[in-house]
């Protein structure tokens, strides 16, 4: 009785906790608080809780049959801006957005999830209604005694590295556009030694300066070189 007590003691101080504080250990069970005090956790279940209290990614332990949420740590709060407390026994696919600031229905939070890999970008619905790019890293594990099966999961805000990859991927493109720009003006190009204009691949003529322009990004200003301005000053 003194077990149950010190449990319901340990839950009420978790709802008067403040997002971000280290939650208080206790043991990563599927059942409720007076359950879990029938059996103390094994020993598993004590070393990896306390690896995850101290891990600075974001951490969540799901029940796998039921997708209940069973375990958050303090970075988890930092990141979805929800209390560890009010995220166990909520469903996993709540967390998840639709793009519009609503949860996503929770079939399809499911139906995009596959365990024991790498989940890049899902997009989360923090507690303040914006979305939030998440990479998502999964691995099931047995738990309990007797053994269930839990999922236990990694989050990290994808928000820079998504913003670094569109930046890499703008590069490579303008990389591929100068490359073929340069391509396109390899070889000969057939020219008029009289009027210096140049014959494109469809047999039409045009000045040099209106061909450039069309194959490559120059464009050209007009001005007097020296010779010719002191040549037309003669003229006048």
């Amino acid at each position: 009785m003194q077990t149950v007590a010190r449990l319901d003691d340990e839950l009420a101080a978790d709802q008067r906790r403040e997002p971000g504080d280290s939650p208080r250990s206790r043991p990563i069970a599927s059942e409720p608080p007076a359950a879990v005090a029938a059996g103390p956790a094994s020993l598993g279940e004590r070393e990896l809780q306390s690896v995850l209290d101290g891990w600075l990614d974001a951490m969540l332990v799901v029940d796998s049959q039921t997708l209940r949420i069973v375990y958050a740590n303090a970075a988890c709060e930092l990141l979805l801006g929800h209390r560890a407390c009010d995220l166990r026994g909520t469903c996993f696919g709540d967390l998840f957005d639709d793009g519009e600031g609503e949860p996503a229905a929770t079939h399809e939070a499911e139906s995009s999830m596959a365990f024991d890999q790498v989940i890049a970008a899902q997009r989360f619905r923090r507690k303040d209604g914006t979305g939030l790019p998440v990479d998502v890293i999964a691995r099931m594990m047995e738990l309990g005694d007797p053994p269930s099966p839990f999922v236990v999961m990694g989050l990290r805000d994808a928000t820079e590295r998504l913003r670094a990859q569109r930046e890499r991927e703008r590069l490579l493109a303008e990389l591929r556009s100068a490359l073929d720009t340069v391509q396109m003006l390899e070889g000969l190009l057939p020219i008029c030694c009289v009027c210096k204009q140049i014959r494109d691949e469809g047999g039409a003529w045009s000045q040099v300066e209106e061909y450039i322009s069309q194959h490559t990004r120059v464009h050209f200003s007009h001005g007097l070189c020296p010779t010719c301005f002191d040549h037309m000053k003669s003229q006048v």
